[in-house]
């Protein structure tokens, strides 16, 4: 077996000490744990810890930049047109219960990170921006899929996304004090009015935008 260079070990390392952090955090909670226990699950020294991250808080940080990466690869389903656009809406307020069932104790986490982070301009402001990074591709997406639709947004597709994404947190929060009060169903019932912020062209509209690019491709 060929040896491995040290980019590779370094790799190896952070993975390993990556979802050692993911797996401390998740059992404890972020304020109780600590880079020693970390270190300690992993194997490592800490100093192999702070040799790739230099606080908790860059560790946790680099934990949520994956799972962003993991949402923004889920935002390829809108490669497939849906047939209307409430038919995507519904199949994504599903799809978002069924991660929220799956991963609460993830939710958990980012909820006690997400109000530490608050009431610290400096982590505030750095959370912010990855937040940003996976609600902008979400905008992404939604124009992407009103456009397959031959629909036009009423509103900016940000601000589609922005309301997704809150209306996605309100109902997380809910379910993690009270699952039973929560019904599966009420994701969709929230979101489903989004599909009022589209302009589905008619037959007419249709009919009336083909004949207008026919006229353009004869030449003059």
């Amino acid at each position: 077996m060929p040896r491995m260079s040290r980019a590779e070990k370094k790799e190896l390392t952070t993975g390993q000490l990556l979802e050692t952090a993911r797996k401390v955090f998740l059992e404890r909670g972020y304020h109780r744990s600590t880079l020693d226990d970390i270190a300690d699950a992993a194997g490592f020294t800490k100093g192999a810890v702070y040799a790739r991250f230099k606080s908790k808080d860059e560790l946790f940080f680099a934990l949520y930049d994956e799972w962003v990466d993991q949402r923004i690869v889920d935002l390829e389903r809108y490669n497939t047109p849906p047939k209307t656009f409430e038919e995507l809406l519904r199949s994504d307020a599903r799809r978002l219960m069924a991660l929220r069932n799956a991963h609460a104790d993830w939710y958990l986490l980012l909820l006690e990170f997400w109000t530490y982070a608050a009431r610290d301009e400096r982590l505030r402001q750095e959370l912010a921006a990855h937040h940003e990074r996976f609600v902008r591709e979400l905008a992404k997406a939604i124009e992407a899929s009103v456009k397959a639709l031959g629909a036009t947004l009423k509103r900016p597709a940000m601000y589609l996304a922005r309301a997704g994404s809150a209306m996605s947190f309100g109902v997380t929060l809910e379910r993690l004090l009270d699952p039973q009060s929560v019904p599966e169903t009420l994701m969709e019932s929230m979101l489903l009015p989004l599909a009022t912020e589209i302009t589905v062209p008619t037959p007419e509209m249709k009919a009336a935008r083909q004949k207008q690019k026919s006229t353009k491709s004869v030449p003059a």
